[in-house]
This record gives C-alpha cells, sequence and structure tokens, in this order.
C-alpha cells in the first residue's frame, strides 16, 4: 500500500505545501496537546539522537501534500515556527478559505488575551478552525515566554534538525476518504510492523555494513514464513493480521514490559517508547532485532519437533496464550524438563475431565477439550510418527461435536424430528418407511403422532442393537468439521459411516479418532459394523480413559 515509509527530520518539511481536503474534521487541539508536544521535544537531549513523533499519511496531489493522517500534529509544528519566525512550509484547507489565510499570517496578528476579547475587533476571523489556531497559539506564546532568544534559537534548531516523523506516503490510486475512514474507525491500515521496521531500519542505516539490508532480508523471510497456514495456526488460534510478523513482536520483552496500553499502535509504542530513551540505538536495534528472530527460530524449532509441535499446538487451541508457554521455557532447565512441564498441562486438563470423565458430556464445555486431547495423545503414542495433526484445519474447518448414533426421542423439535425420519428412512423396515412417507407428506404434522412414529422408529432400532441411552453422553461423540458434520448430523450410525468413508476417499480431512470410531477400532473383535452398541460406547469410553491414564502416569 505505501510507496514510501521513512523517517523525515522537520528540516525535509522545507518548501512542502500541505493540503487539507473537505472531508478532514478541523483543527482540534487544544492546550494539552500542545503543551505535550512542547514539553516532549524540551526534555529530549539532542545527543540521544532524534526524537520521533507519530506518523503522517499524505498522498501527493499535482505540486501538493495531500495530508490525510497527522493533520493535528502538522498543523502544531507550522504553528511552533510561525511563531519562532520560521516560514518552512505551507497548509492550505481545500474549502475553508479563511483558515487558510488566518493560519499564513497568524504570526502578525498580534494575538493576545482571550478570544472573545480579541475576536470583538476581529469579526471577519470568527469561525471555529480559527478559535482553535488561537488557542493553539496562545498556548505556544505563554510556553515560549519563559525562554531566552538563545534558548529559541536552540530549540528551533532541535525541532528541525532532531525531531523525525514516520511519514507514510501511499499510492496515488489509493482512495483518500476510504483511507481517513479506515485509520479513524481504528481500522489502521499503518500496520504496528511497518512502523517498528522504519524506526529499526532508519537506525542502522548510518553502518557501512549493508547491515539494514541484511535486517530487511531477514525481516521478508520470517514474514513470508509466518503466511503458511500450518505454521501459522500451531502458534496462534487467532485469524493473521495483516501483518503476521506483529505477533512475534508482541512475545518481545519491550512490549510485555508496558503494561496496560490502551492507545493506537500498542506494539509499535513500547518499541518507540524504549527506543527514544535509549543511548546507543543501533545497539539497542541489533539486540531487540535478535530477540525477535531467537523466539520466531524457538517457534520453527517446536513447529518441526513431532513432539513440540502436538504440545504446543494443543495448548494453544485449548486457550493456553503462547507468553505463557515461554514462561514453561524459562523455568525448565533442559529440554527434557520443559516438555515434562507442557505434559503437566495436559495432566491439569485432563484432572478436570474426572477419574471416569463424569464431568464430561454434550454442552458439558469440555467435550471439545477432550475430544482435541484424545486425538493429540493418540497421534503422540502412535509408533508412526509421519502423521501430523493439522491444527489449521481444526481452526479453519470450523469443526463440531458430532453425535456418533444420532436420535429425534429426546428432543420435541418437530423440524428435527422430521428431518431424523426422512434422513434415516433408508434403513427403517419397510412397513415404517410407508409410514414415514405418509406422515412427511402432509402439510401440518400433529405433534402426538409425529413423536409416535419417532418412538416406533427408536425401538426398531433398539431392536436390531442399537443403544439409544445416554445419547449425550462422551461415549457418543467425536470430532468433525461443520460442514460435513452439517450435511448428516440427523443421520443414524450406519448410514453416518458410509458418509464419512465417502468424504474420506475425497480427500476430506477426517480425524484420526473420528475415523477410528467409525471403523470400530476401540472394539475388538468387532463384527457388525452396522450398529453403534452399547459395548461399543463401552469400548470407546474405557479406550479414551485408559489413554489419559496412560499420558498422565507415563508422561506419554
Amino acid at each position: 500500500m505505501s510507496k514510501e515509509l521513512c523517517l523525515k527530520t522537520i528540516e525535509n518539511f522545507r518548501d512542502f505545501h500541505f493540503l487539507v481536503k473537505d472531508y478532514q474534521r478541523g483543527y482540534k487541539w487544544t492546550e494539552v496537546e500542545v503543551n505535550q508536544l512542547l514539553n516532549d521535544i524540551d526534555e529530549f537531549q539532542s545527543q540521544e539522537g532524534f526524537y520521533c513523533l507519530q506518523p503522517i499519511v499524505i498522498k501527493a496531489d499535482n505540486d501538493k501534500k495531500e495530508l490525510i493522517d497527522g493533520q493535528q500534529r502538522c498543523t502544531t509544528i507550522y504553528l511552533i515556527l510561525q511563531y519562532l519566525g520560521q516560514h518552512l512550509f505551507d497548509i492550505t484547507y481545500q474549502t475553508r478559505k479563511q483558515s487558510t489565510e488566518f493560519l499564513n499570517e497568524i504570526a502578525t496578528l498580534n494575538l493576545s488575551g482571550e478570544w472573545n476579547d480579541w475576536v470583538a475587533s476581529h469579526s471577519k476571523k470568527d469561525n471555529v478552525d480559527n478559535y482553535h489556531f488561537f488557542q493553539a497559539y496562545r498556548a505556544i506564546q505563554d510556553w515560549f515566554a519563559k525562554k531566552s532568544e538563545k534558548e529559541k534559537e536552540a530549540w528551533v534548531k532541535k525541532l528541525l534538525e532532531k525531531c523525525k516523523v514516520i511519514w507514510y506516503e501511499v499510492e496515488n490510486e489509493m482512495d483518500s476518504i476510504e483511507l481517513f475512514t479506515r485509520i479513524n474507525s481504528n481500522k489502521i491500515p499503518l500496520t504496528e510492523a511497518e512502523l517498528i521496521k522504519a524506526l529499526f531500519l532508519i537506525a542502522l542505516t548510518d553502518t557501512s555494513t549493508q547491515r539494514e539490508w541484511v535486517v530487511a532480508q531477514q525481516w521478508d523471510k520470517i514474514e513470508n514464513e509466518l503466511e503458511e497456514d500450518e505454521f501459522w495456526y500451531f502458534i496462534t488460534a487467532n485469524t493473521p493480521p495483516t501483518t503476521p510478523i506483529d505477533y512475534i513482536f508482541s512475545l518481545s520483552e519491550v512490549v510485555k514490559k508496558q503494561e496496560n496500553y490502551q492507545g493506537e499502535y500498542p506494539i509499535f509504542n513500547a518499541y518507540y517508547n524504549a527506543y527514544k530513551n535509549t543511548e546507543n540505538k543501533k545497539q539497542w536495534v541489533e539486540i531487540q532485532w535478535n530477540e525477535v528472530r531467537n523466539n520466531f527460530f524457538t517457534l520453527k524449532e517446536w513447529f518441526k519437533d513431532f513432539e513440540y509441535y502436538h504440545l504446543v499446538g494443543a495448548l494453544i487451541h485449548l486457550g493456553y496464550n503462547i507468553n505463557t508457554i515461554f514462561d514453561l521455557k524459562l523455568q525448565s532447565n533442559s529440554k527434557t524438563a520443559f516438555k515434562e512441564a507442557l505434559k503437566a498441562e495436559f495432566a491439569k486438563i485432563i484432572g478436570s475431565f474426572g477419574n471416569n470423565l463424569e464431568n464430561v458430556y454434550y454442552s458439558s464445555g469440555k467435550e471439545r477439550k477432550a475430544l482435541l486431547l484424545f486425538n493429540i495423545i493418540s497421534i503422540l503414542q502412535s509408533e508412526e510418527k509421519a502423521y501430523r495433526f493439522p491444527f489449521n484445519k481444526f481452526k479453519t474447518m470450523n469443526w463440531d461435536i458430532e453425535h456418533i448414533h444420532a436420535i429425534a426421542t429426546d428432543t420435541n423439535n418437530k423440524a428435527v424430528q422430521k428431518a431424523w425420519l426422512d434422513e434415516n428412512e433408508e434403513y427403517i423396515s419397510e412397513p415404517l418407511r410407508e409410514e414415514i412417507k405418509n406422515i412427511l407428506f402432509l402439510k401440518e404434522i400433529e405433534e402426538e403422532k409425529l413423536s409416535s412414529l419417532v418412538e416406533k422408529v427408536t425401538n426398531e432400532l433398539l431392536e436390531k442393537g442399537f443403544d439409544n441411552d445416554n445419547i449425550n453422553d462422551l461415549s457418543n461423540l467425536t470430532l468433525l468439521d461443520s460442514g460435513t458434520n452439517r450435511s448428516y448430523k440427523n443421520i443414524i450410525f450406519p448410514l453416518k459411516r458410509m458418509r464419512i468413508i465417502e468424504e474420506d476417499k475425497k480427500g476430506t480431512f477426517i480425524p484420526l479418532c473420528t475415523k477410528n470410531v467409525f471403523q470400530k477400532y476401540y472394539t475388538p473383535d468387532a463384527s457388525d459394523l452396522s450398529i453403534w452398541s452399547k459395548e461399543d460406547k463401552e469400548n470407546y469410553r474405557q479406550s479414551i480413559i485408559t489413554t489419559f491414564n496412560t499420558f498422565v502416569n507415563n508422561g506419554k
């Protein structure tokens, strides 16, 4: 989106002509903001390097520069320079001629006292823009009243040569109003990473080693790798931002120390505040960049390691913050100890399920965690290490909790009951199938007749060996992606099994333990693959318990 992102000194503004178009609000800074800017620059020591101001977003407009964001700061700097006798650049308001004229001549207007008194004798100057210009200029006058002429000369030299803004020039094709709206509705197009990159690379440009070029290449490589879904959804369960490297910067000690920052660009501001207060800026940037790279390489190491991948990835998708995992690493004195610490977190979660998983059932809030852990631990315990759990698909495919065998006697919802009868009629005996067709043909169906037919069908399934009890128990639940689940959530076990086999043949991802369920892997010597019986459910539940107990007791 940007065609130029750099730091410019205020001196670089010489002969610029900024244009404020009519979609912009007027100048609104008060004495508070003006004094804050003046004090910040005043307190800055020139020998520290340079003072970095917040971003200015511009777009070329013939011989002018359209000021899209940063009007308040830019106008205040203009007023300060006017007071100090420096006419460095111009600002024009597209449709507010009086405002432009007032700015141009403000240093010659002998402003003093209060606005109401002054404007009483200058009635043609009375408008809301001029009121705010007046108040800001009077604040500047009062602030500099304490300074000697020599101090003012030193101050303006510092402003021109040692103060820089983050200059962000956008492509000419970009719609200014849309961009302005996005910025001012907090949908910031200027990303944290772009601003940090400007700080870092500018600090390194004075070296003769082309270090800034090396860092830029390293930066691009990290960004490219973060765009890979498989890696991204291993380190976070959140949708990637515009620049995913923001996430890596958020892990730094600089950001961790800046607690509860509520302003815009919180990550950039953490770096910027530390940057402006450090003496050796090049050295500081090198230290920060090395930390970013080390954190990234740590994540890549975990990603490539079979055991780390599943332990860390699972905890992330169980709600853990990546910083918590880094803290566990810091508290561990070896890789073995770190892995044991990760497994201990698994054990804590498993402990919340109850000794016999009695706390886990449909809508308990724990069933998704239990089934995810069952899949992860089953993979970790397998002898074949080639298969890796796809956390990216787990996130992007929106996996649901699926009933292995679905019935409709546990609901009074007529629509659900009708769908269940319709979708399962091919597995029902001919007499009941005719009843289903007849009743579903009716425009209005009596609730009692519908419920009676559902009960008849359920009893027939029971006679065939289906277990229709405890339908919401964990022993009747498994994981499946929402798209596949929605297509057959109401059907009974044998039909569901056939559909899952079809989806698997198409290449649709089916979780390991879900495939095992419908292949009856957990039932020794399973003879009838067409029913989900009480024995099947008990064997499935016991397999989950055994898997969890083995992991907790042996750590694998």
